[in-house]
This record gives structure tokens, C-alpha cells and sequence, in this order.
């Protein structure tokens, strides 16, 4: 293709995100898309961290922003007010604004404000024709494709790489130019590095999870993207974006799979993925799996790869609870992939567990059940305590609707315990280091009765509180 016939050449697209972990995979696939069409694009990367309010970067922004085509937010629930600040500021300076990602896919009606145009879905086919009909003058309107439209397979194998010299990092409450050394520190900060004590870069190799779990995101976007309930980008890709990783960021030290569920992968492709992992990238890496997939054949498989560490959601020792999130196949598996770490997990570092809390439907039998499971787990282990935040479109948020409960907003953070006596066992846990015997002792069911109701209950939230508040202050 020579340059006159790239449809997007002329235009400049500013793609922002405000993740915390510098990992947005999407964006950066979104990127290369658009580049292979002959639009330059900047990326810009504004971690909460770094502007909890959204307003030190406004102004930073809109400038970067001048003379844009247009200006791509990708946004999660977390992320949604600062989104809205950044937006609306955009367009009041006369730069159209589009949004995708979770957030607006789920809730559209309120990103109307902020943005000109809200992708729900896949973006790869509807963000180009976007900047087409912008560079054009056509109505936008008239030419996006349907919302939700798939993307093609062709170009899920589209490299989501990092352009060090095209991008731009906030840092101390400045936008700069990204440098290798201002990516190092940035991605130290991502949660594979934290996870596995490196210097990772993180990628997806697939989209979607082969589960449907009641409460998940992942779910309630399968029913707004049709197709396939996972699709896979081929090996070449993934390996080749990695090989090209490790050459822009020699000192990258490991690497993080954000798959829902690495080891979904069909078991020969598998097998060839790993096996060229193991030979081309050869870098300590981390994955999620789940009870039906982290089984011993793939368990070796991936250890021999490279795995450092991996991560499964249990979510709750109820057999009730479970039913309840549709994961009672997923429970039944359970025993089996926990004998299956154990085994395949020498030499790893220790697995990590996720746990749901703050169930409103959940009673306190249910989660005496789950602090037994814990006090049974096999160690070494490390505990993710997540509180529920309902996602719409998803079963429990349509049970929640008829029922009538209340949980926290999604826009607030899901590591936001209840300070309640049980959640407090399950965070005395989190290292795996508390004796079962102790934590049976300190479970025992007369005692969590009466601290999780009246007077002690609200003592400890008192307490519970005025630590956050301290060590807000501190930090």
C-alpha cells in the first residue's frame, strides 16, 4: 500500500489511558490498527496514582490534544470520573472525544456528556471508520458500523506494541515524552511486576473466558460482542509482539498474561505456545486460570514454560454462594486444581486466590464456609479479598434489580472491604501465614456471631476505619 492510498493518512489520533497499570492492551492494539491505515497517533498514559481527581492533567491534555483528529478514551468503571473531567474539557475545546472499554460498553447512557461517541464492543473495525468519516466530513452516524460488530480474527493478531517514542506518561503531575527509563519505572508499578518481584510487560493472548460467571464483567460483555465466547490470537502474534517488546525494553525481567484464563487455549496450541515461550522469550511470567482449566497437564506445561505464579478465583467456600454465581461446575472442580498446584507448584512462587466478599445475599453460615476453605487451602498461598460491585448486564446484577439490593457503585474501587469481622480473618490470612489451627480457632462460630453484630461489630468498624483514614494520611 503506498501512502496515497492509506484511507487515514492526515489524521491524528490521541488515545488516552487511565489505567493505573500501564497494560491496555486494547489501546495499544487500537493504535496499531490505525497506523496500518496511515493515522499517527499519540498515546497517553495518566495513572490514577498520579491525578487521583482528574484535574492536574486537564489542561496538560487539552494542549497534547490540539490539532487532533480526534481523542479515544479507554475506560473502566474505576476510572469513569476522571474520564468525565478529561472529556468534558476536551470538548469544551473543541475536540471530539469517543469512549470504549467496559465502562461505556455497559453504561452508555452515562458517557454522554463526556464524550462525542461511545464504541460498545470491539473497537479495532469502528474506531478507523470513526477517524474516516471525521477526516472526511461525512456524519459519523451514517458510516459505524453496528455497536458490538466483532472484530475480525485477522486483526486480534494485529501487535499491541509500545511506541517508546510515541507516547506520553504522567509523572509528578506532568505529562512527559515517555523514555525507556520513565516506561521502566512505570511499569514496575503494573500488578505482574508487583506479583512476581520483576520488571514485566503485560499482554493478553485472548479475549473473553469460556466461563459465564454470574458476577463477572467478562460476562456481560460477551452478550453486548457476539461471536465466540473466547477467541485466541495465534502464537506467531503473541510470541512475535513479545519478541519485539523484549528489543524496545531490554530490561524487562518478566512478563504478565491479563488473559481471563490463560489455560483455556485448546491443549495443542497450548503445548506450541509454550514451547515457543520457552525458547524465544524465556522470561518468568504470570496467569489466571480457573478450577476447569488449571488441571496438571496444563499446570506442567506452563511450569516448564516459565510460570512464576498463578492466579485462580474461588471466590466462596459456600455451596450456596456458588450456586448463586453460577459456578457450581466450577466448585465441583476445585479440589482437583487445588491438588494440581500443590503438586505442579514447586519452585513457584505461592498461588494467589481470589475471594468475592460483601455478598448481600450471602449469611453468616456461608461465610464460616468460606473461612474454613481457607484454613484448608494448601500452602504456601496468597488471598485477593474483592468486594462485589454489581455489573450490568450480568445475572446477579438482574437478581440484585428484582431483590433489591444495594452494593457500592461500580466506579468505586472493589479493594474497598467492609470493615466486618469476617472480611478482617480473610485479610489476616491474605500471606498465608496464619496457622489453620489459629484461624479455626478465631472462626469458631460462636465467636464470629458475636463480633460480627451489635456493639463489637461496630467497634471494629469504628477502628477499621480510623486505620484507612491514617494511613490515607500517611501516604
Amino acid at each position: 500500500m503506498t501512502p496515497r492510498e492509506w484511507p487515514l493518512a492526515g489524521a491524528r489520533v490521541l488515545l488516552v489511558s487511565l489505567a493505573d497499570d500501564l497494560t491496555c492492551v486494547g489501546l495499544r492494539t487500537l493504535a496499531a490498527v490505525l497506523r496500518a491505515q496511515g493515522a499517527e497517533t499519540v498515546q497517553a498514559y495518566l495513572p490514577a496514582r498520579e491525578d487521583p481527581g482528574g484535574a492536574a492533567a486537564c489542561g496538560q491534555l487539552v494542549e497534547l490534544a490540539r490539532g487532533a483528529t480526534m481523542v479515544g478514551f479507554s475506560v473502566l468503571s474505576i476510572d469513569a470520573g476522571r474520564a468525565r473531567t478529561y472529556g468534558r474539557a476536551l470538548r469544551e475545546a473543541g475536540v471530539p472525544v469517543a469512549w470504549g472499554g467496559p465502562f461505556p460498553t455497559l453504561r452508555p447512557a452515562e458517557s454522554g456528556d463526556a464524550a462525542d461517541w461511545v464504541c460498545r464492543g470491539d473497537g479495532e473495525v469502528w474506531l478507523p471508520t470513526l477517524v474516516a468519516a471525521l477526516l472526511n466530513g461525512r456524519e459519523p452516524a451514517e458510516t459505524l458500523p453496528p455497536a458490538g460488530a466483532p472484530t475480525p480474527a485477522a486483526l486480534l493478531d494485529t501487535a499491541p506494541l509500545v511506541e517508546v517514542e510515541g507516547a506520553w506518561i504522567l509523572v509528578g503531575g506532568r505529562l512527559r515524552p515517555a523514555t525507556a527509563a520513565l516506561w521502566r519505572a512505570a511499569l514496575a508499578h503494573n500488578a505482574a511486576s508487583r506479583d512476581t518481584g520483576t520488571v514485566a510487560y503485560e499482554t493478553v493472548t485472548s479475549r473473553g473466558c469460556p466461563h459465564a460467571c454470574g458476577f463477572c464483567g467478562t460476562t456481560a460483555l460477551r452478550a453486548a460482542v457476539p461471536g465466540p465466547p473466547v477467541r485466541f490470537r495465534s502464537v506467531d502474534s503473541v510470541i512475535g509482539e513479545l519478541r519485539q517488546a523484549r528489543a524496545a525494553f531490554p530490561f524487562l525481567t518478566g512478563v504478565g498474561f491479563a488473559d481471563d484464563n490463560l489455560p483455556a487455549r485448546p491443549l495443542p496450541e497450548l503445548e506450541r505456545f509454550c514451547a515457543r515461550y520457552r525458547e524465544e522469550i524465556g522470561l518468568p511470567f504470570l496467569c489466571l486460570g480457573s478450577p476447569a482449566t488449571l488441571d496438571r497437564a496444563r499446570l506442567a506445561l506452563l511450569r516448564h514454560a516459565g510460570l512464576a505464579r498463578v492466579k485462580m478465583g474461588i471466590q466462596s467456600g459456600s455451596a450456596a454462594v456458588q450456586r448463586a454465581l453460577d459456578r457450581e461446575t466450577l466448585h465441583a472442580r476445585l479440589p482437583e486444581a487445588l491438588a494440581a498446584i500443590a503438586a505442579e507448584g514447586r519452585g513457584m512462587l505461592p498461588a494467589r486466590f481470589d475471594l468475592l466478599v460483601d455478598l448481600p445475599f450471602q449469611t453468616l453460615e456461608d461465610e464460616l464456609a468460606t473461612l474454613r476453605l481457607v484454613a484448608d487451602l494448601p500452602r504456601p498461598f496468597r488471598l485477593e479479598l474483592n468486594s462485589l460491585r454489581l455489573m450490568d448486564g450480568t445475572p446477579l446484577a438482574a437478581r440484585a434489580l428484582r431483590e433489591g439490593w444495594s452494593t457500592p457503585d461500580a466506579e468505586v474501587s472493589f479493594k474497598r472491604v467492609a470493615p466486618r469481622y469476617p472480611n478482617l480473618l480473610l485479610a489476616l490470612s491474605r500471606n498465608g501465614r496464619l496457622p489453620p489451627a489459629l484461624l479455626r480457632l478465631l472462626a469458631a462460630p460462636p465467636l464470629v456471631r458475636r463480633l460480627s453484630v451489635g456493639r463489637p461489630a461496630r467497634g471494629l468498624a469504628w477502628a477499621w476505619g480510623g486505620l484507612r483514614v491514617a494511613r490515607g494520611r500517611a501516604e
